[in-house]
């Protein structure tokens, strides 16, 4: 796969912590907030491309059908995000999963106001946010929180449509939920969750916050962590922490995602960190260890000698995706070759493969990372 040379802002810079120095000069001066999907050029490629070619107009219809759906619901904000360490079957989790419902509308809703400005998409996507502004608080659970990223990715698209005041209670509520994970993270050091997926999702979830809200203390939190996730979160074969700790392919993916995920909202402001390298570990390193169990040339049985006691709970209730030994499926690699086809578009033919769909935009994520990284 290729690599990048590593810079934060314009000057370029050499891989790993080296990048912090001149990133933490720039972020010491305040920040203003600042969209990571789409500058003003890239929605007219993305509209022009909806226009012209037929894989991008059917990339983008289930997300107007949605929209169009959500119109008539209402939000269902809960107080408390209830998900990491609980059995499907608990209630907590249950209204936690109806809850989370919201966040495919109002990301639906406001995608699709960012392209044909419709004065009803963006008045729903306002009373969703605002809705869960006021309900909503973090108890700084990075597992919890990363189900808020649609709910930011929507905000960064409605931004510019919304009044002050309404800008002000949302950002408030991810300002909160920022303030706990780096919380959670500095009040108790010395734990695995301080280096586990758990951080690479709370990186991802502080980084988007950092953008909407232009905090840049946030974004100094991210240029600091970042490069000591990779040092002790991923291996130089490749492989990673949280695949040896659960012997599963499902927790080397879920670790790789939200660090992909943010990599690209930052590249979308000048900050290179794909292709940081520490000590040989790399993002780029590690999709490749995974890349042979996506494309089906290699099989691994997952969970067979997991270390966590709430692996063997899941397997026990029989929780589909988490039964020790079942094979891991392929399929469930789609959404991390996904998001990193923005740096990597080589992974193209099997996205199309895996996804049932050969055509230049398979999916509504790599029509937009096209326009993004052109």
């Amino acid at each position: 796969m290729k690599s990048e040379a590593p810079q934060s802002k314009e000057p370029r810079r050499t891989a790993g912590p080296a990048i912090l120095a001149a990133a933490l000069i720039v972020c010491a001066l305040p920040c203003a907030a600042q969209s990571y999907q789409l500058t003003p050029p890239q929605r007219v490629r993305l509209l022009a491309l909806i226009g012209s070619d037929e894989s991008a107009k059917a990339a983008i219809e289930p997300l107007r059908r949605l929209a169009t759906a959500s119109l008539a619901e209402s939000p269902h904000p809960i107080a408390v995000i209830r998900s990491e360490g609980l059995l499907a079957s608990d209630p907590k989790k249950i209204a936690t999963r109806k809850a989370l419902q919201d966040m495919d509308r109002l990301y639906a809703l406001a995608a699709v106001w960012q392209l044909d400005r419709r004065d009803q998409a963006l008045a729903k996507a306002r009373d969703y946010l605002v809705a869960w502004a006021s309900v909503n608080r973090s108890r700084g659970d990075p597992i919890d929180d990363t189900n808020l990223e649609s709910a930011l990715r929507a905000y960064d698209f409605v931004r510019e449509g919304l009044d002050a005041s309404d800008r002000a209670r949302i950002e408030a509520w991810f300002s909160q939920v920022a303030d706990a994970e780096i919380t959670s993270f500095t009040d108790h050091p010395g734990r695995s969750t301080d280096f586990s997926n758990w951080n690479s999702h709370r990186l991802k979830i502080v980084g988007l916050v950092a953008f909407a809200t232009g905090r840049a203390r946030y974004l100094n939190f991210v240029l600091t962590q970042f490069p000591k996730q990779i040092e002790r979160n991923l291996l130089p074969d490749g492989s990673s922490y949280d695949f040896h700790e659960r012997d599963a392919l499902h927790y080397h993916i879920y670790t790789l995602l939200p660090l992909v995920s943010l990599c690209a909202a930052m590249k979308q402001n000048g900050y290179t960190l794909f292709a940081t390298t520490v000590g040989g570990r790399s993002i780029a390193h590690s999709i490749e260890f995974a890349l042979p169990y996506i494309q089906g040339l290699a099989t691994h049985a997952e969970f067979v000698h997991s270390k966590g006691g709430f692996d063997r709970k899941r397997s026990v209730a029989g929780e589909r995706g988490f039964i020790a030994g079942m094979p891991f499926d392929p399929l469930d690699g789609l959404p991390l070759l996904e998001a990193a086809y923005y740096f990597e578009p080589e992974l193209l033919p099997t996205i199309q493969r895996l996804s049932g769909r050969n055509v230049p935009f398979p999916s509504w994520q790599v029509l937009l990372e096209s326009v993004q990284r052109d």
